[in-house]
């Protein structure tokens, strides 16, 4: 691999980071904006409940409406929070190589610690077992 297309790699990886974090900053914002809309309709609901019991007249019928909101609200925060912790794995790459010895980053083709010159992770020889 030359330096070329180790370029061309490192440049779709940051591009890959940049788009998911994107969608996550996406997400957060529908997230935020339906929280808001959640609290709107809690204090409404709130509202109603105070004046209901101040007029005696406390009915299931008076919140159906407004529960049926917040329910829907609360289903998509969930939605949301989900998708969010998705993308948010899916832009994780999968465990960074690093070296046993002295902890330098390894590419994924290096044999070696290109730092100690220790031998990659993957490519050392299991310890013998005894017989």
């Amino acid at each position: 691999m030359d330096i070329f297309d180790k370029a061309r790699k490192a440049l779709g990886d940051l591009a890959q980071t940049a788009s998911t974090q994107g969608r996550v900053l996406q997400l957060q914002g529908e997230l935020a904006q339906a929280e808001l809309s959640l609290e709107r309709e809690q204090r409404e609901a709130g509202i109603v409940a105070r004046q209901l019991w101040r007029e005696r007249k406390f009915g299931d019928t008076d919140f159906e409406v407004i529960m049926q909101r917040i329910t829907e609200l609360e289903k998509r925060m969930e939605t949301l929070r989900a998708e969010v912790n998705t993308v948010q794995q899916e832009g994780v790459p999968e465990r960074a190589k690093r070296c046993g010895q002295c902890g330098r980053e390894l590419a994924a083709e290096d044999e070696f610690c290109r730092g100690c010159g220790a031998a990659a992770p993957e490519r050392r020889q299991p310890p013998p077992t005894p017989s």
